[in-house]
């Protein structure tokens, strides 16, 4: 079959994702946008019934449903697949698990036929399980105006500052760009989030909650039991998004350059926190190891994410001797 050219290439990564699929993939089917979207289903070496689903789809809607089937590789294979196949101008991610408004997602396909930005970031919501809670997360600046990125600055122009996957929308030939590749594990969407970035030139914010993110679901990588039993996957992109960012854009002092080293630094406090918090709480042993080696690598790395870690060390080596009781760490010298 020849592909016709979209507006919007849609990756959903599905892994053991039966339970979900179809609310996920029900939420982008509005005959008001179909001719416009491609949805590619990559199904990840699923051990469930979700490669089924997908064919059923992609047999009631072949003009629009696309299934790659492929070897169980991670998140980030199944997303560079996705990468290489689209047929669209823009490209989004959709997680199996969560969804998009589809009232919302109608108007925004429809915004998309019109812009021309490399990237364009829409609100989203944290979708909660327990509480059945709602929490909308919004950017807050000037709407369907076109941005110059070598002069923004996130952390001053918008009130979250740290930009989500859930939020962007890349032009596929910007995903293209230096044969990105993201690392095949865990928490490769924060690669996702900050290395295309160093080729986005203009930008632009839709004023539309799009992306539903769901969080509490069992064995979520978010979750606590989710960090500890990936730990190496959450360090291996942690050092790899250090390593990107001070051996390509620490000299660079163009917005650009300062978005890439404040949102690296960013993760790498996260990482931080998960060491001193979830890990220290499940393997205190491991946890001291671990801290004392990411220090040494960071300290290799030098530069000024290095001194940002540092505070962090601090701040957390004080809150865990006051909740604890106990002597000062040694590594916090």
């Amino acid at each position: 079959m020849v592909r016709e050219r979209k507006i919007l290439s849609i990756a959903i990564a599905t892994y053991n994702m039966e339970s979900y699929l179809r609310r996920c993939v029900d939420s982008v089917l509005s005959p008001h946008v179909l001719d416009d979207i491609e949805i590619m289903i990559v199904n990840d070496g699923s051990r469930d019934g979700s490669l089924e689903i997908a064919r059923e789809y992609e047999k009631r809607y072949p003009a629009s449903v696309r299934v790659l089937d492929k070897e169980n590789g991670g998140y980030g294979s199944a997303i560079n697949l996705a990468i290489d196949q689209a047929f669209g101008k823009y490209f989004k991610t959709l997680d199996a698990d969560d969804w998009f408004d589809t009232e919302s997602f109608i108007e925004y396909v429809g915004k998309l036929k019109y812009h021309e930005a490399d990237l364009i970031i829409t609100h989203f919501s944290q979708e909660y399980v327990k509480n059945e809670r709602s929490v909308p997360v919004y950017y807050f600046v000037e709407y369907e105006k076109p941005y110059d990125f070598r002069r923004f600055l996130i952390q001053e122009k918008i009130s979250r500052p740290v930009l989500s996957m859930h939020s962007l929308t890349y032009k596929t030939e910007i995903l293209r760009k230096d044969g990105f590749r993201l690392s095949h594990c865990y928490y490769s969407d924060m690669e996702y989030v900050l290395c295309p970035i160093a080729h986005v030139r203009t930008i632009v914010f839709l004023d539309l909650v799009v992306y539903k993110y769901y969080l509490g679901r069992e064995g979520q990588s978010v979750s606590a039991a989710g960090f500890v039993k990936h730990f190496d996957d959450c360090k291996y992109v942690c050092k790899k998004l250090v390593d990107f960012y001070t051996e390509r854009h620490s000299t660079d002092e163009s917005a650009i350059g300062l978005n890439i080293g404040y949102g690296v630094a960013m993760v790498m406090n996260d990482f931080i926190t998960v060491m001193f918090g979830t890990l220290h709480e499940a393997d205190p042993v491991k946890a001291r190891r671990e801290i004392k080696e990411f220090r040494k690598y960071l300290k290799s790395r030098g530069g000024d994410l290095y001194l940002i870690a540092m505070q962090r060390y601090k701040l957390y080596n004080k809150i865990i001797r006051k909740k604890k009781r106990v002597k000062p760490n040694p590594l916090s010298s």
